[in-house]
């Protein structure tokens, strides 16, 4: 790449981090010659050096954010069909205009075709099936998840299959069919395991307790529960320990051992505070409430449910159990990967 051209890169990339997201669109429909993998690599390693010598988390998150809309979230290598088209499907996304986001990616995936872009044409799929997921149009997802399923599958690209994988998963487990979804969590956990990913490891037999606990497996849940919790304790994941020693004390109560329900939930509470995890300490404390009513104590299952009310209030979260997409970045870049809670 010769030094003009990347200095014409540079130039785009300032442009779009200084702009907002609807401003992105235009910015990119008028540099589209300037679009393709030479500007995700630029992007890179602008990134890497001047988030060092900016230490800006606030500018960190603005870069990383760009990088993702380039991408995609369902590449393991750069796309070589990559186009104006498929990125600004990636902008439209992150603006939650879903119709908007899928009609870009329906022409990003010709173009992946026509250069025969396997990877770009499953990330394409997967991406349309986002907005379908995130208009709760779950078979429709389903449809283009297994397409993109299929073909990470066949080119080995594990870490997107394990990736299109949780969204399936997750479109199944919201419509109550839990059967398909302990099946997709299993094939994740064989993925995590050949990759020797601890962290999704922790995060699929999570997800595997989720699934056993919907269909009323207790006992299989809280096994689910404990070997994460257990992965989570090793790699230091100390929101998903929190979760997990929900879900452990889900099983004591339905065993009826509401003492030893408590302790456990008053484990997750104190550790949720420790780290800071409102959401976390949220639910740890509306378990609370559930264990001290059953035990017949009405003013302290009243007391824990209104602490529980007021920190959603203040993170302003409805507690509707719909992991979203966007969240996979985390685990490209980060190495973690944790279900979230969507916003209202």
């Amino acid at each position: 790449m010769n030094q003009k051209r990347c200095q014409s890169y540079l130039e785009l990339i300032v442009v779009l981090l200084m702009n907002s997201k609807a401003a992105r669109c235009e910015i990119l429909k008028c540099n589209q010659s300037l679009v393709n993998t030479d500007l995700i690599q630029t992007t890179l390693q602008s990134a890497s050096v001047l988030t060092v010598l900016r230490r800006d988390c606030h500018f960190s998150n603005n870069f990383m954010e760009l990088i993702r809309q380039l991408l995609g979230l369902y590449t393991d290598k750069p796309l070589q069909g990559i186009s104006s088209e498929f990125v600004i499907g990636n902008v439209c996304l992150d603006m939650r205009e879903f119709s908007k986001a899928r009609e870009f990616y329906e022409q990003a995936l010709d173009i992946f075709r026509i250069v025969s872009d396997r990877s770009g044409e499953g990330n394409a799929l997967a991406l349309i099936g986002d907005t379908f997921y995130h208009q709760d149009a779950f078979y429709q997802a389903i449809k283009y998840y297994k397409q993109a399923q299929a073909i990470f599958l066949a080119t080995g690209a594990l870490l997107s299959e394990a990736m299109v994988l949780y969204q399936m998963r997750a479109s199944y487990y919201f419509m109550s069919q839990y059967a398909q979804a302990i099946e997709l969590t299993e094939r994740r956990l064989v993925i995590a395991r050949e990759l020797l990913l601890r962290s999704l490891e922790a995060h699929a037999l999570h997800e595997q307790g989720n699934n056993y606990q919907a269909m009323n497996n207790i006992s299989q849940a809280e096994k689910c529960y404990k070997q994460s919790w257990a992965i989570a304790k090793e790699i230091g994941a100390g929101e998903l320990q929190v979760q997990n020693l929900r879900g452990i004390g889900d099983f004591y109560l339905s065993q009826g051992w509401i003492k030893d329900a408590i302790w456990i939930y008053r484990e997750g509470w104190y550790s949720a505070r420790q780290l800071s995890y409102r959401q976390g300490e949220a639910s740890c404390l509306q378990s609370l409430a559930e264990a001290y009513l059953c035990l017949g104590d009405l003013e302290k299952a009243k007391k824990y449910n209104q602490e529980s009310v007021k920190i959603k209030q203040d993170i302003g979260i409805a507690f509707v159990q719909k992991p979203v997409t966007l969240v996979g970045c985390d685990y490209l870049f980060q190495g973690n990967f944790t279900d979230v809670e969507r916003s209202p």
